[in-house]
């Protein structure tokens, strides 16, 4: 579409930058939610849809979704005291990805859709996975994650695969993660200079 999305701030500081569309012919700020003062973009989709953070003043952050017409907050996790959106964190379906943070307990991982709304990451992947800071999430419900498994070991980036029907199991951990652990059973146990009898 020949469109970008930004964030620009004044002298007064980053508590004062607005996310904006831009093509050749200039920027257009996105419209902030309702009480909010500040926003910046982190990714935008050929619908012309922007993700991102901002929120009333300084102290607060929440994840958005809008155009240069309107913006919706999304709503935090329970809990959760404020969140960020991924660093590209929306597909063209209008799914973002981000991270929440609680004061008390381990700072959530959500996926959020007009749909089903705000869903924590970890209850939508099998038990043995714990997931954490969600980057991005392709045209096919993809999501770039982090990731450690309590059984293998791993840790390290995850590619999570959306099944059909969330309440079935939802997310499957896989790519990425899959990969390092059939490398890892393939390798040899072996050290240069020694062997295994």
């Amino acid at each position: 579409m020949g469109q970008v999305a930004g964030y620009a701030q004044t002298a007064g500081g980053w508590d004062t930058s607005r996310a904006f569309i831009g093509t050749t012919s200039g920027p257009t700020l996105i419209s902030l939610p309702s009480g909010w003062s500040w926003s910046q973009a982190r990714g935008i989709n050929d619908s012309g849809q922007v993700a991102g953070s901002g929120g009333p003043d300084a102290f607060s952050q929440q994840a958005f979704i809008g155009t240069t017409a309107a913006s919706t907050a999304i709503p935090l996790l329970p809990g959760a005291y404020s969140a960020r959106a991924g660093y590209f964190p929306l597909n063209d379906a209008g799914q973002v990805v981000g991270m929440s943070y609680r004061i008390m307990g381990p700072a959530g991982v959500w996926i959020w859709d007009p749909e089903h709304g705000t869903r924590e990451l970890n209850d939508l992947v099998p038990q043995e996975w714990h997931v954490f800071d969600p980057e991005s999430i392709n045209d096919k419900g993809q999501i770039l994650a982090s990731g450690v498994n309590s059984i293998t070991h791993y840790v390290g980036p995850v590619l999570l695969d959306p099944v059909p029907e969330p309440a079935t199991g939802v997310l499957l951990a896989g790519g990425l993660a899959v990969l390092a652990v059939l490398v890892r059973r393939r390798r040899p146990h072996r050290r240069a200079g020694s062997q295994c009898a």
